[in-house]
């Protein structure tokens, strides 16, 4: 978005180029924090195994009734 709106304004080239990097300067730990954090949470759900998962999902079944 900020990118966006530095393109209608009336700045020099320079300074879009100054902004657009510091932006983007601020943004990357919080990008690795986040994948970083993904990534925990696919480990610790590959680790819980999916059978337990899909097993609590599951509708129960019943036996049929005896005619």
């Amino acid at each position: 978005m900020v990118g966006f709106t530095l393109i209608f304004t009336n700045f020099s080239l320079f300074w879009i180029n100054v902004i657009g990097s510091v932006v983007f300067a601020l943004l990357v730990p919080y990008i690795a924090v986040g994948r970083t954090l993904l990534y925990f949470d696919l480990q610790a759900r590959a680790e819980e195994g999916p059978s337990k998962r899909w097993r609590e999902r599951l509708p129960r079944r019943t036996a049929p009734a005896e005619a």
